[in-house]
């Protein structure tokens, strides 16, 4: 009797079990997958970053809407919903970004491979395929005939133009059979971000813009995603002062300097091709400079993964940084201020934004130069009992001009050559600081561009299904790298589930004979 009941026992555990149990990615039915990433920092579950300052910055998202064993109670159709939620839309799909790729696998046969297919494919195997897109969130157009198809090796689809979201549909043409293989819709697309319709919280990172509608489960009204975006824009900053000394031997007192107005600076972006210089700007009446899309100097890097230095131009001065309230002499005014995350970081203005994140290698390690980034203290000074060369510098014209007028009041033999040796050195130093600035501003606009497109396409295109052979390429657009790297691995944000049927029933069978049983042994013991 003891292990009758045992059996009851187990009997009662394993169908209330089945009653309540829920399918996922490997189970029956269907499933939709999604994720957004960047290639800094991403969470799951939680903030993606985004750093508008660097063009490798890109945020992307992969999704996955899986068809599974369809039986006869399944219902016949599955379809999955993407759309922002902002009024005014601030997040969109990128134009000419979205790809799609179709995956079969014959579940009938043991250990067999999942291989790229096509919406023809698809039919002749009993699935319907349809893609849809909406400008507004309500209405959805058909536009599965505009699906553009890439020949093999990359056998993928593209869809041309911009659109607001979309919807994926797989319809059973056969609502009475049961498809017992695996059909998957694989898609990617490049998002795309408005910075003026941003607000100032939004902009200075302290609040994440609202998440995609995504579909929770199989044929139901999307609802908001796990994920939200924080935009990251750190400010790189400093102060120049100028102090006149009594004597070469002297050193300059920070309290004792008076701010340098219209002093030269340089942003300086560390490239594997050399330095570039990615934005300048002078010192204010108050000596302070600024690079910052807020509330600063603009300025655009290549590659988030170089570091950043600011250098002050001397212009015939002698150049001090000062540090702990000590100034230190430098032949050059040059402070690194590392990455753009390192900057971040350090800053403390984003503890909202990085406590539900990521980083990504190589950001994941914090170098400590990003502490330089702000405050930073420079001096230039001149001797008071030396003949200064910065006068004659700032002023080569006036000096030229006067030099010129003077030989010709005196020896004209003798003069002509001081005068013209003289007039040769200012000129020579007059195309040397004006060479350095063209050339600086030249420089910065061909390498940065060369930089951006080099990077992009190197780091952002793996082939479909990670392989390297002949990967899709659309300028910077289209990777399915993470979908590709957790597929059947079952560590990939499941955003839908659903109760299988089949489940159910066999739960309630098992329920009822185990009551009936209980029943019958209570009778027998009376």
């Amino acid at each position: 009797m003891k292990r009758f009941r045992k059996v009851l026992a187990i009997i009662f555990l394993v169908g209330f079990t089945a009653l309540l149990g829920k399918s996922t990615a490997e189970a029956l039915t269907s499933t939709q997958s999604a994720v957004i990433f960047g290639p800094e920092a991403t969470y799951d579950y939680g903030h993606v970053l985004y750093f508008p300052n660097s063009l490798s910055s890109r945020l992307e998202r992969d999704s996955l809407n899986r068809v599974r064993d369809f039986y006869r109670e399944d219902l016949f159709a599955t379809w999955t919903m993407l759309t922002p939620t902002e009024d005014p839309v601030v997040q969109s799909i990128e134009g000419d970004s979205f790809k799609l790729i179709l995956l079969f696998r014959d579940t009938n046969v043991p250990d067999s491979p999942q291989t790229i297919s096509s919406i023809e494919d698809f039919r002749e195997k009993g699935v319907d395929f349809h893609f849809y897109t909406t400008d507004d969130g309500i209405t959805f157009d058909d536009k599965t005939e505009l699906l553009m198809q890439h020949a093999h090796p990359e056998d993928y689809y593209e869809f041309p133009g911009t659109f607001m979201g979309y919807r994926i549909e797989m319809i059973k043409i056969d609502t009475g059979e049961r498809l017992k293989s695996d059909f998957d819709a694989m898609t990617n697309c490049s998002i795309s971000l408005d910075l003026s319709q941003m607000t100032t919280e939004q902009l200075t990172g302290q609040v994440g813009l609202t998440s995609w509608l995504d579909t929770q489960r199989p044929n139901n009204a999307p609802t908001t995603n796990y994920q939200n975006i924080f935009v990251i824009q750190p400010t790189i900053d400093g102060q120049v002062n100028y102090q006149e000394l009594s004597s070469s031997e002297d050193s300059p007192v920070w309290s004792e300097s008076t701010a340098f107005e219209d002093v030269w600076v340089d942003l300086v972006e560390h490239t594997d091709s050399g330095d570039i210089v990615v934005a300048s700007t002078k010192s204010d009446a108050n000596g302070g400079f600024s690079f910052s899309n807020l509330e600063g100097e603009n300025f655009t890097i290549s590659n988030t993964e170089n570091a950043l230095s600011i250098q002050v131009r001397k212009d015939g001065y002698t150049g001090w940084i000062v540090q702990d309230d000590t100034p230190t002499l430098k032949e050059e005014l040059e402070v690194n201020v590392g990455r753009l995350t390192d900057i971040a970081r350090h800053s403390g203005n984003y503890t909202l934004a990085f406590s539900k994140t990521t980083w990504k290698s190589p950001f994941d390690e914090l170098k400590d130069e990003g502490k330089n980034a702000t405050g930073n203290k420079f001096i230039l000074t001149e001797d008071s009992t030396t003949p200064s060369t910065t006068d004659s510098s700032t002023t080569d014209s006036s000096t030229t001009d006067s030099s010129t007028t003077d030989s010709s009041t005196t020896d004209s033999s003798t003069t002509d050559s001081s005068t013209t040796d003289s007039s040769t050195t200012d000129s020579s130093t007059t195309d040397s600081s004006t060479t350095d600035s063209s050339t600086t501003d030249s420089s910065t606009t061909d390498s940065s561009t060369t930089d951006s497109s080099t990077t992009d396409s190197s780091q952002m295109i793996p082939g479909p299904l990670g392989s390297n052979d002949d990967p899709p390429t659309n300028g910077n657009k289209g990777t399915f790298q993470e979908i590709n790297s957790t597929v059947g691995k079952k560590n990939y944000p499941i955003t839908g589930e659903q109760t299988s049927p089949l489940l159910i029933v066999v739960g309630g069978i098992l329920l009822v004979f185990s009551l009936l049983l209980m029943r019958q042994t209570r009778k027998a013991s009376k």
